[in-house]
């Protein structure tokens, strides 16, 4: 598992990738999850959180604090629910996500690429089935710029639309960023995902990033962007 530790000793550990990214920030006495991954990897994620806690079906000593979701789209909080109902972590998203998971089910974004915009096609003609989630109710809405008002924990979250109208990211220790699909690590030497609801405010949202300081970003799915890869994109 990739490993980042910040200044102040910050963990932010990879639990998951493959379909999707997976990250545990652990900031003192603070655990946050940052989205969840799909249904189909949920006992593979539970063990990454705990594993003694899996073996024994005893859930009491996983301690999470927050699960903060960069988006919902499906294959980022298939399990928020189930998360939340088995440990009562409280749910952070985006403010235009708050009616999104009360149904279940959050727009397919419009495709980039021609392959992109077929698959969309495809996903919008099954939805939700394929492309839902177990509803759930969001704890923490995230409208503007958020600072976590605990004494020595240096945690931020932005709103980071373009992606999608719900994206958020979550800065560490002013070093490190969790970005969702706000950035893209599949390919090398591109950022640009292959779905976005509006590709011009989408880039904007790269030299936002950039302007926090933070040195890395962590995308929703594929390898870290350092800050100097993220200038060259700009």
């Amino acid at each position: 598992m990739k490993t980042f530790t910040t200044k102040s000793g910050y963990q932010i550990i990879q639990l998951l990738s493959g379909r999707a990214n997976v990250w545990l920030v652990e900031a003192g006495s603070i655990r946050i999850l940052v989205d969840t991954g799909i249904t189909l990897n949920r006992k593979k994620l539970l063990n990454k959180l705990n594993p003694e806690s899996l073996r024994s079906r005893d859930s009491a000593s996983l301690r999470l604090n927050f699960l903060l979701l960069t988006h919902t789209h499906f294959d980022h909080c298939q399990n928020a629910a189930w998360l939340k109902n088995r440990l009562g972590c409280k749910i952070i998203v985006g403010e235009s996500a708050k009616e999104f998971v009360r149904m279940g089910y959050t727009p397919i974004p419009g495709g980039v690429t021609r392959w992109a915009r077929f698959v969309v096609r495809l996903g919008r003609k099954f939805r939700p089935g394929f492309t839902g989630y177990a509803p759930f109710q969001a704890d923490m809405i995230v409208k503007e710029k958020f600072t976590f008002a605990l004494e020595g924990v240096n945690l931020e979250i932005i709103p980071t639309p373009g992606h999608s109208s719900d994206s958020i990211s979550l800065l560490v220790d002013g070093e490190v960023a969790i970005v969702g699909d706000t950035l893209y690590g599949m390919v090398s030497g591109k950022a640009m995902p292959p779905f976005a609801d509006d590709v011009p405010l989408l880039k904007q949202q790269w030299k936002v990033l950039l302007d926090t300081g933070c040195q890395w970003f962590l995308p929703g799915h594929g390898k870290p962007i350092s800050a100097a890869l993220l200038q060259k994109f700009i």
